[in-house]
């Protein structure tokens, strides 16, 4: 079924189940073919009324002909149109008991998104939703059915078909209630895909993250004062924010939020690319940075503060150490409940400011790489980072691992380019370089953060 061929289809005639007497336009008192503007709270006693259909499809021609294809089946109405998989997930969690069928066009612009949106809805909190999915050939039926599509259609189904397999699917069930926001009305729901901490539950959580390691940094700044002649052990500085963070998650949260966590944490299946890019990018900046300060005089940083070895064990040590500490806290916990309250790019920047907020202590205690770094350099230097990150996290899906991958790299790559060294000159190229970057994506993503091509 081409676009064109969607645009020339038209129901002319009635299925066969629908007695023949029945006029074409049946009354208020005869839902199953309600007029398509009539409220969706006009119905009558038995509850029947059209199946609300979603669109989903990148191809603007067949997100018409599918909408005009639906519009024009009494059995059917059109609940709304999306044209990427993001503005569907946005639209859907605003109002998910709106809608009882998500229609997703595969190719949206690749498979692998149509794939990640079908799963993504029919896992979803407030649905599962149903979904139907629609591709080029019969080939992609076993994929989207693995994915959560209850069935799938080609686009070389004769229309009349489409809308007889549209009208026989089961509709979404709503089985898990939005739970109202503490001290609002009854009519304020929270529809958000994260399950929520209560109030002030997102304040608590910061605090668990940022005091058991400021304590255990704090006792070391003022044995280097010369006020006491003790220090904790440093390395156990940010995993002691780990229980602290899980129990506020458990006690505010409940299971619900302590299952999201999991899921976030142990997402680790997505796009060979994300991880690649999770790897290359720090290293593509810090090479860069490295080599802009030769450019401008300076000697070879590289290696100077890590050899390639020590930077290729942190990577694969900073990897389940952030996992299970910053990570977890940032994009684990932080961002996911930002992005339901603001816009994707402006919860990307509030992380990075309390990302970078976090770190000042580090930039005071002697023997830390980051000592000696300027607080405004630095704050500049991890907001379009944070960016960078999100943009992965949210493209994989939410996948923490992703995330922690990305920040290993990019403290190794730093380390070892001397991107953080005692000559400021590579540091300041990459706060440029990294702003840029940032820049970039925001504006190939209009601001959504979501890398559609390596999902």
């Amino acid at each position: 079924m081409s676009a064109a061929t969607l645009s020339s289809g038209r129901v002319q005639d009635r299925p066969p189940h629908q007695p023949e007497h029945q006029p074409e336009h049946q009354p208020e008192h005869q839902p199953e073919h309600q007029p398509e503007h009539q409220p969706e709270h006009q119905q009558d006693p038995s509850g029947a009324r059209p199946i609300r259909i979603f669109v989903v499809a990148h191809d603007v021609r067949v997100r018409a002909s599918l909408a005009s294809l639906i519009t024009a089946d009494d059995r059917l109405a059109l609940a709304g149109t999306a044209r990427t998989g993001e503005e569907a997930r946005r639209t859907l969690t605003l109002a998910p008991a709106s809608v009882d069928l998500v229609l997703v066009d595969i190719a949206l612009p690749t498979r692998a998104a149509g794939h990640a949106l079908i799963h993504d809805l029919a896992e979803h909190p407030a649905g599962p939703f149903t979904v139907v999915s629609l591709g080029f050939d019969t080939a992609d039926d076993r994929s989207a059915r693995a994915s959560g599509a209850v069935a799938h259609l080609t686009k070389s189904t004769a229309p009349e078909e489409i809308t007889t397999v549209l009208a026989r699917a089961p509709r979404t069930s709503h089985t898990t209630t939005a739970p109202a926001l503490p001290g609002a009305g009854p009519s304020t729901v929270r529809s958000g895909l994260t399950p929520p901490l209560g109030r002030g539950g997102l304040v608590l959580a910061v605090l668990a993250v940022f005091v058991p390691p400021w304590l255990f940094w704090l006792s070391a700044l003022g044995q280097s004062a010369g006020w006491w002649g003790w220090r904790l052990p440093q390395g156990a500085a940010l995993w002691s924010m780990t229980l602290p963070l899980v129990a506020v998650i458990a006690v505010r949260g409940g299971r619900p939020a302590l299952v999201d966590l999991w899921g976030r944490l142990t997402r680790w299946r997505v796009s060979p690319w994300a991880y690649a890019a999770a790897l290359g990018v720090p290293v593509l900046l810090g090479a860069a940075s490295a080599g802009v300060a030769v450019a401008l005089g300076a000697q070879s940083p590289v290696g100077q503060l890590m050899s390639l070895p020590g930077a290729l064990t942190y990577l694969a040590y900073g990897t389940g150490l952030f996992l299970l500490t910053e990570e977890l806290a940032w994009r684990g916990v932080l961002l996911p409940r930002l992005q339901e309250r603001m816009a994707p790019l402006a919860a990307a920047v509030v992380v990075g400011l309390v990302w970078g907020l976090w770190h000042l202590p580090l930039l005071l205690v002697p023997g830390q790489h980051d000592h000696g770094l300027p607080l405004l350099g630095f704050l500049l230097l991890i907001v379009p980072t944070s960016v960078l990150v999100t943009a992965l996290v949210t493209t994989a899906r939410g996948s923490v691992v992703v995330a922690a991958v990305f920040h290993a790299a990019f403290d190794a790559a730093y380390s070892w380019f001397g991107v953080v060294g005692t000559d400021h000159r590579p540091f300041w190229a990459a706060v440029v370089l990294s702003w840029l970057a940032a820049a970039a994506v925001a504006a190939l993503t209009r601001g959504r953060l979501v890398l559609g091509s390596i999902r």
